[in-house]
């Protein structure tokens, strides 16, 4: 959090921190953070008043599901990402 209020009161206006795909998937391409803490550092960057950028990537062996997963996630953000970049 206190990073995230450092980079707003440098003028930061948005910031980019893609979920990658949905939770129940997360754990097989990634091994360095935890789902749950991308979803904190998410609540850290909103609650510091920065815009969020957040998306993902398909094509890294998830199914339609973990797809839908990660819009799901996304969709229940309140406020929705400014923007939200997929990446193939």
């Amino acid at each position: 959090r206190a990073q995230a209020e450092r980079l707003a009161e440098a003028g930061l206006t948005s910031y980019n921190h893609n979920l990658d795909t949905g939770p129940d998937f997360y754990g097989d391409i990634i091994s360095t953070r935890t789902y749950e803490d991308r979803l904190a550092t998410l609540a850290n960057v909103r609650e510091a008043g920065i815009g969020v950028c957040c998306g993902g990537i398909v094509g890294m062996g998830e199914g339609v599901k973990d797809r839908a997963a990660m819009l799901q996630v996304l969709a229940n953000h309140a406020p929705h990402p400014e923007s939200v970049p997929i990446n193939a």
